[in-house]
């Protein structure tokens, strides 16, 4: 796998960009993982951000470590109805299965972001790794 995606797998938490209003709206959030090339994310259809999300289309996502290398990346936005994939979630993430229970919930939606760029980066900025997506 690559250093990229090792780093992101350790460092998940981090910070979701979305525009409202021709703005940008950034939130704490958590990577979930990767899977064929797409980077995925869940959330509630009930939040400010599935609607930014549906409306742009568009999202970044960065997450910084204690080391201070970071990650960033940023694409297009495709919503999927995955139940295998959204278990895959809740059996990982107990917070997650808190809030959704079941990957039937009707509220609880998964996106990934594709048709974009991930790179990592050293703490002054140096380039590691950098991968289209």
């Amino acid at each position: 796998m690559s250093k990229l995606l090792d780093y992101l797998n350790e460092n998940r938490i981090g910070k979701l960009a979305t525009i409202k209003d021709g703005k940008p709206v950034i939130r704490p959030f958590q990577f979930q993982f990767v899977r064929e090339g797409k980077f995925y994310f869940v959330t509630a259809n009930t939040k400010e951000v599935y609607k930014e999300l549906k409306e742009s289309g568009v999202a970044g996502f960065a997450v910084i470590g204690k080391d201070m290398k970071w990650v960033r990346m940023n694409g297009q936005i495709q919503f999927v109805d995955s139940l295998e994939l959204k278990e895959e979630v809740l059996n990982k993430e107990p917070l997650i299965r808190d809030i959704f229970k079941t990957p039937e919930n009707p509220i609880y939606e998964m996106f990934y972001i594709y048709n974009g760029s991930a790179s990592f980066h050293e703490f002054e900025g140096e380039l590691i790794e950098q991968m289209e997506i």
